[in-house]
């Protein structure tokens, strides 16, 4: 209704502009009759001279008429200015009486759930589990990082949880749902409508499989029409959002109502595009992947060095060494007393050596 009240008040201005004019056209017409008729020749109902010069006489009817019409669309804007103010002053009264209504049955409300607790408790529980399982056939977050401006907006939402809410309330101690969104936005520097189906309509589109923190969320009774949007609330990331949700209620972080859900929207752009920093590491990444295969095949030719070990029957060769020094030992000093007994006979000294000296130490004991 204020927009009807200011044009109407418009209206008023341009009649009253409009008076003034006709007016001092009246004014000026009545002074310039009085200067004619002194200086017109007494008798004559017209100056013969204004003939003369081609000039005319001035003309009564026009400013004359010309301040009626403008006295009559003042008196048009003035009454319409008064209907407009007292439809003004009478929706004030009833947006009172409104008001008014709403916190009576808001008090009603809440005593309602103060006796009924517990079970509103659970079955919040319940509907947050089942939003939260639904989270991931919904949607799936963007790669893309969210802007300055949106991060900022963010981080004032999250500073207001627990703040109670209020219908029609823009903070800084209570909220309604599309107050939070504005001030959160305001904080950050941009500026949107006020309530949450103009900001629907003054924001870009988004789809669920690309959101990113700081886009709107909108719920409705109709999914098919925007004009039943009636809640909005801020993206958090992983299927979480931040809102005002009721009467009674405070706000704070839950899952997305997706059984409600109609539409969301982003505010700012995002900051970087989400395909460019994965471009650069799928090139690097296959360079780097042949030259381990060609590794591993020197390190198992060196089968020649299991060969070297074929030598430890080297090591047997001297333990065949050191017996025979043990068979030629200090046995063999005693058969030199035997031959002595023998002496006169060359050729048999040259025979026992060799046979004899093995079989002489088990002679002897």
């Amino acid at each position: 209704m204020s927009n009807e009240h200011t044009a109407a008040a418009d209206q008023l201005g341009e009649a009253a502009r409009a008076l003034v004019t006709a007016r001092a056209d009246v004014d000026r017409w009545t002074r310039n009759s009085y200067i004619d008729a002194a200086r017109r020749p007494a008798g004559l109902a017209t100056d013969p001279r204004n003939r003369m010069f081609g000039q005319q006489a001035p003309a009564a009817g026009a400013p004359l008429a010309n301040l009626r019409a403008a006295e009559a669309t003042h008196r048009a804007a003035t009454d319409e200015l008064t209907r407009a103010a007292t439809a003004a002053l009478r929706q004030q009264q009833r947006v009172l009486e409104l008001a008014t209504d709403l916190d009576q049955r808001g008090k009603a409300l809440q005593q309602l759930r103060k006796a009924h607790q517990p079970t509103l408790v659970a079955a919040r529980r319940q509907q947050e589990v089942t939003d939260a399982a639904s989270a991931a056939r919904y949607l799936r977050d963007a790669d893309g990082r969210a802007g300055k401006a949106a991060v900022k907006a963010v981080e004032f939402a999250l500073a207001q949880r627990g703040k109670p809410y209020e219908w029609g309330a823009e903070g800084p101690d209570r909220y309604d749902c599309s107050g939070l969104v504005q001030t959160a936005y305001a904080h950050a520097g941009i500026r949107l409508p006020r309530t949450a189906r103009p900001q629907y309509r003054a924001t870009p589109r988004v789809s669920i499989t690309a959101l990113l923190p700081g886009d709107l969320l909108f719920f409705a009774t109709d999914k098919s029409d925007w004009n039943t949007i009636h809640h909005v609330a801020l993206y958090l990331g992983q299927g979480r959002m931040l809102h005002a949700p009721t009467t009674g209620d405070v706000v704070r972080i839950a899952p997305v109502w997706w059984a409600e859900f109609y539409a969301a929207t982003r505010v700012v752009p995002a900051a970087t595009p989400p395909a460019t920093t994965p471009r650069a590491t799928p090139r690097a990444t296959p360079k780097a992947t042949p030259t381990r295969t060609p590794t591993p095949t020197p390190t198992r030719t060196p089968s020649a060095s299991p060969v070297p070990t074929t030598p430890p029957p080297s090591t047997p060769t001297p333990s065949a060494t050191s017996p025979g020094p043990t068979t030629p030992p200090a046995a063999t000093p005693p058969p030199s007393p035997t031959p002595t007994s023998a002496a006169p006979d060359p050729t048999p000294s040259a025979t026992p050596p060799p046979v004899i000296p093995t079989n002489q130490p088990s002679a002897t004991p």
